[in-house]
């Protein structure tokens, strides 16, 4: 079987993410080959070349660049590939007249979000344009798949991230990193995300603001770069700042989360509902207590109460009131913890979701799935 996956960028994010993570395990299966087309050549994931794997690159010149559907087809005339799996919606516009030429089968797996899609907003017209011309179009999380009226149609699925929970953590331990960033005792709040509009800073940095005020010994800790990472920072006074660590871009995240005491991730749903977020995985993988944006796929992911806390948008009181809550009792922590690694290990595995794109594939072609490691 042969799949060609066709993504915009592998820089910092979850679709990105989920996209290698996939690409992985599908190399050591002996009935797979794969290759994958990249429209950006700044990587971040530079783990991709170390797979048994074809990388190509097309780079456009401007936007809905014509000259991609010459190259694409090309790459594709080539490898004559069963099925084309795109991750973006400009990219399932591309791919649809190459597949046709070549009888190939489109998958749209652009729709990683939630929530209400403005009339005749670009991304009402990228779901009405890629749809229909779209063999399968995979959501992942239930929250997404509202998005289509004729959802139960065996042309719609939800596959969920996945998460591998066995993978080796950073070799440094929680002394080091609190050495490293200078927190002494103080017990930390985190935030793994990029800075930018369909995040929403401003919450989680007023909740520990107002914690402060009350003479709480807590530190707020953003992983994550962007545009709106000044703007964040501008919330923020003198005599606070050392109470805030921004350390940008990490290709080891892990090793910041390990010291988390609490997790957040807040939203900005006037523009975006989550739809399976990976940050949130880690967390719970993690053995961490979540409080996150009541919006989207989060409720899918956190048992609110019993893995964590979903809290209403923009909502500063309602997260400071849960996060000290959290943080004046260990035994709350340890047990929400304990429960989310529970939940990400029986629900949400790496394995689980490589084996319902496998069965998603085999169905597009007719084939049995029976899978065939790698010797």
């Amino acid at each position: 079987m042969k799949i060609l996956f066709f993504v915009d960028t592998l820089l910092p994010g979850g679709k990105e993410k989920q996209v290698v993570a996939l690409i992985k395990e599908l190399c050591n299966y002996k009935n797979m080959d794969c290759e994958l087309v990249i429209m950006n050549k700044e990587i971040f994931y530079e783990e991709i070349f170390k797979f048994d794997i074809k990388v190509h690159f097309i780079e456009r010149r401007f936007p809905k660049d014509p000259i991609v559907f010459k190259d694409l087809y090309t790459i594709c005339y080539s490898f004559r590939p069963d099925v084309i799996h795109a991750w973006g919606f400009p990219m399932v516009l591309y791919s649809w007249p190459v597949a046709k030429i070549l009888n190939a089968k489109v998958i749209n797996g652009a729709v990683r979000f939630a929530g209400v899609v403005k009339t005749f907003s670009e991304l009402w017209w990228y779901l009405r344009l890629t749809v229909p011309i779209s063999d399968a179009v995979v959501a992942n999380s239930l929250a997404g798949l509202t998005l289509f009226e004729n959802s139960n149609s065996s042309k719609y699925s939800c596959i969920n991230n996945g998460y591998n929970w066995t993978r080796n953590l950073s070799e440094a331990s929680s002394g080091e990193i609190r050495r490293k960033l200078n927190i002494g005792t103080s017990q930390v709040v985190g935030m793994v995300s990029n800075f930018n509009e369909r995040k929403d800073y401003e919450t989680p940095i007023n909740a520990v603001l107002k914690l402060l005020k009350k003479g709480k010994d807590v530190v707020f800790l953003a992983v994550g770069d962007g545009l709106g990472m000044l703007e964040a920072k501008s919330l923020i006074g003198n005599e606070e700042k050392g109470r805030f660590i921004f350390v940008g871009r990490q290709k080891n995240v892990q090793q910041y989360v390990k010291i988390f005491d609490i997790g957040l991730l807040a939203t900005n749903t006037k523009v975006h509902a989550e739809g399976m977020a990976n940050s949130i995985m880690e967390y719970m993988a993690m053995e961490k207590p979540v409080i996150a944006t009541d919006t989207g796929g989060n409720r899918e992911l956190i048992a609110d109460g019993t893995t964590g806390y979903l809290v209403p948008p923009f909502s500063v009181d309602d997260m400071a009131e849960k996060i000290e809550k959290l943080l004046n009792n260990k035994e709350i922590r340890f047990t929400m913890g304990q429960k989310g690694k529970e939940r990400i290990i029986e629900e949400f595995s790496t394995d689980r979701m490589v084996g319902e794109y496998y069965k998603l594939y085999c169905s597009l072609i007719g084939r049995t799935t029976t899978l065939h490691v790698a010797i």
